[in-house]
């Protein structure tokens, strides 16, 4: 004899899918484009850029925040735009990683130094640094990649802030800046 027996069965969604040909990936989803990175069935682009200070900041502006004056941007993708020192955030952009490095020799005395990330013209702070330089000595400062919220023309720009003006900012690109829009 035979039996049949009626299974409903469940239909899973993969946390990550790798197509047959190994050019797409879904990631909570199956991508629907090709040669794409897709999360929860919406595409990633890769929007990239990269500033950096090719040439030292001597005798600089203290006691306030001054912007950064990169240049020599690197750019991947069309939705990110070099705008006034600093990144413009294009269209269907709502969310960008900012990470920051910034290297400060205080020449005479120590003082306490910042670096920060901000948009529209410094009125909105994303993330931000503070150490102490010593007398004679250089110091580091460094924003570790940091998701914010952006909107489409934000314009976002690197700062600095040292206490005395015979501080420098090392350029040839130790102090640098890198956007990555989601």
């Amino acid at each position: 004899g035979s039996t049949t027996y009626n299974l409903i069965l469940s239909r899973g969604m993969p946390i990550i899918y790798f197509d047959r040909q190994l050019s797409s990936v879904g990631v909570n989803c199956f991508p629907l484009d090709g040669k794409s990175l897709e999360l929860n069935g919406v595409p990633v682009g890769r929007n990239i850029m990269t500033y950096g200070l090719t040439a030292n900041v001597t005798n600089p502006t203290t006691n306030t925040y001054t912007k950064v004056p990169l240049n020599n941007p690197v750019v991947t993708g069309t939705r990110l735009t070099a705008n006034s020192n600093g990144v413009k955030i294009g269209a269907g952009v709502s969310k960008v990683l900012v990470s920051a490095q910034m290297m400060v020799v205080a020449n005479s005395k120590a003082g306490i130094c910042y670096v920060r990330i901000a948009k529209n013209n410094g009125n909105d702070v994303l993330a931000w640094c503070i150490q102490t330089a010593p007398a004679g000595g250089r110091t580091t400062l460094s924003i570790a990649p940091t998701l914010v919220d952006v909107a489409e023309n934000d314009v976002i720009n690197m700062y600095y802030y040292v206490p005395d003006s015979d501080d420098y900012i090392y350029g040839s690109q130790l102090s640098s800046a890198t956007i990555g829009s989601l």
